[in-house]
């Protein structure tokens, strides 16, 4: 189900969709909230290579801010992008059981 915007309020995101009331499958929801938090990561790691090798110490800094707003965004607090993945999680594992 295709996004029609993105709705930037002043407390956090919201994604409008062409057809609303429909939702989207649990593992594309998962998928999209891994996004940010994956990229953080990547960057981060990236940096903090770079950082290392040409001796950089912007290049550090920004690394470790990047790692540290990756695994933020990870957490379980309501609006993060940790509230969708551990939610599903937590569906998951009690429709198995």
């Amino acid at each position: 189900m295709p996004g029609r915007a993105v709705l930037t309020t002043s407390t956090r995101d919201v994604i409008v969709y062409e057809r609303p009331g429909e939702t989207e499958s649990p593992r594309r929801r998962v998928g999209r909230a891994l996004g940010g938090p994956a990229a953080n990561l990547a960057a981060g790691c990236a940096l903090l290579l770079a950082g290392g090798l040409a001796r950089a110490s912007w290049a550090r800094a920004a690394g470790v801010i990047n790692v540290v707003v990756g695994l933020w965004t990870l957490m379980p607090v309501p609006s993060l992008d940790g509230w969708v993945i551990w939610r599903s999680l937590a569906r998951s594992a009690r429709e198995r059981s």
